[in-house]
């Protein structure tokens, strides 16, 4: 409704109430006149005067009132429509109840008005065409975005529906050269007279189920009947009922039980089960069936992190214990009812002793890949892999070679060592005296000739040593015996 069209009626409805108000004031000057003629017996023209005087005080009282009300509502005559506007603006705000995608699926629909949605949180752009059989070719279709009920930013085509046809959506990704094509065929069903119930149950996982999954069972007009999934103008029903107590004069209790019914094409579903109304609405016709739903949680949790306290390595074949940290949770069970287990990859989850809690000691008594698990209420259970080295008997692989294999005034040795844990050296010389102690570099520098002595050490203490001899270092300056000019020889 425009801003023109609000100003007309509110001016309708106030001449209105003027009116009613002028009525009641003439209709109450008139009974007091009669009452002051009848009381005091004055003239006809005093009646008349105080007639006048009466009516002209009282509905002078009454343009004001409504003229006070009037700029009250109207003190900006946009101010109705920036607050419609707001409102609409507000739910477009809104961020989506879900990310879950829309993808156009086949379906069926009677002859008519028909709208198509797609959506996916990360597209950049929607293409819509319908296939042309006259033409053998796909031509382009105009769409517009518009918020679901769930204020998912969808982007949205609408068709009168004559006879089968194909449709496809082709979605553009953000920051992606790839695209994602989606095709569906809608086919043309005869009039629907009524639908039931294809199964007693339906069963699916939690979340936001849409109408449009669910099977029903159709009657058409030639009274045949067929099980459809997708069938277009489904839509659950909920109900609500307020209740509200009044008095009669006599003192007799009222209770009026006033009924609201909301139709949605989504309704979300918790694990277990529940007693829903699926209603077939086309144009005016409505046909209600009763479905249970049992819904299962299907969705594992999350394990976000997964912490081993620190403790030693050590050389020595012994179990070492170590307190576990599991950082879980999960869509439907409560995290207090989550379950958690720390177990080597070769050994099953049915096989673990769970605990309730998400941090406790565990004796790791082999090397390798340890999987931490965590299992809802459901029994969907979330795995996170964790490698650990505790015993380590191995020592590391060392390679030793010189930076230069020429002569040279200095060399490097170079210390190659290959270990899962972290490595440390020791270079050594007897022969020079020189020692680096423990050193985190795998590189030493050496400007004297010698054999050296080479350690390299892992974290469990196991220790590799290897020698390496260094005899290309030539420090003395070149020794000067004669010098010869022509046949002659000079000696020094």
């Amino acid at each position: 409704m425009n801003a023109k069209l609000r100003r007309c009626i509110k001016a309708a409805v106030t001449l209105a109430v003027i009116a009613v108000i002028a009525a009641a004031v003439v209709l109450s000057a008139y009974l007091m006149l009669k009452k002051q003629k009848v009381s005091a017996n004055v003239s006809e023209e005093t009646a008349l005067n105080v007639f006048e005087n009466t009516v002209a005080d009282n509905m002078t009282e009454a343009f004001e009132l409504s003229e006070e009300k009037s700029t009250q509502m109207n003190t900006n005559p946009y101010a109705e429509d920036e607050a419609d506007d707001t409102l609409y603006a507000t739910s477009h705000k809104t961020e989506p109840v879900t990310q879950d995608i829309i993808r156009i699926a086949d379906m069926y629909a009677v002859k008519g008005d028909l709208t198509l949605k797609s959506y996916y949180p990360d597209a950049a752009g929607y293409t819509w065409e319908l296939y042309d059989t006259d033409t053998k070719s796909w031509k382009s279709l105009d769409a517009e975005t518009v918020y679901d009920e769930l204020y998912r930013p969808v982007s949205s085509i609408s068709l009168d529906l004559e006879q089968d046809i194909m449709v496809r959506c082709e979605v553009e990704k953000e920051n992606s050269e790839e695209s994602i094509l989606d095709v569906a065929t809608v086919k043309c069903i005869q009039s629907v007279t009524g639908i039931s119930a294809a199964q007693e149950q339906v069963e699916t996982g939690t979340g936001w189920l849409c109408s449009r999954d669910i099977p029903v069972k159709v009657t058409y007009r030639d009274n045949s009947s067929e099980t459809l999934s997708g069938l277009y103008g489904l839509v659950f029903v909920d109900s609500l009922e307020s209740s509200e107590v009044t008095y009669s004069d006599t003192g007799n209790m009222i209770e009026t039980i006033t009924t609201v019914s909301t139709e949605c094409e989504y309704s979300y579903v918790n694990a277990g089960e529940k007693e829903f109304v699926i209603r077939y609405r086309d144009k005016d016709k409505m046909y209600d069936t009763n479905l249970t739903v049992v819904s299962a949680d299907k969705e594992a949790p999350v394990i976000s992190a997964v912490s081993i306290s620190d403790f030693e390595i050590s050389n020595i074949d012994k179990p070492v214990t170590v307190e576990v940290s599991i950082t879980a949770e999960d869509n439907e069970t409560p995290y207090p009812e989550l379950m958690y287990a720390f177990l080597p990859q070769e050994t099953e989850p049915e096989e673990a002793d769970w605990t309730a809690n998400p941090k406790f000691e565990k004796n790791i008594d082999k090397n390798g890949t340890w999987i931490a698990y965590c299992r809802d209420k459901s029994g969907n259970i979330a795995a996170f892999e964790k490698k650990i080295i505790a015993v380590d008997q191995k020592a590391p692989k060392l390679a030793l070679t010189l930076e230069h294999s020429e002569w040279c005034q200095s060399n490097k040795i170079i210390a190659d060592a290959r270990d899962e844990l972290s490595i440390t050296y020791l270079f050594t010389c007897p022969e020079t005296g020189e020692d680096s102690g423990w050193i985190d570099r795998n590189e030493y520098d050496v400007t004297k000739n010698g054999t050296w002595e080479v350690q390299a050490k892992d974290a469990a203490g196991n220790t590799a040593v290897k020698e390496i001899t260094v005899s290309n270092i030539d420090t003395q300056m070149p020794i000067i015996k004669g010098i010869t000019e022509g046949e002659r020889i000079y000696e020094n």
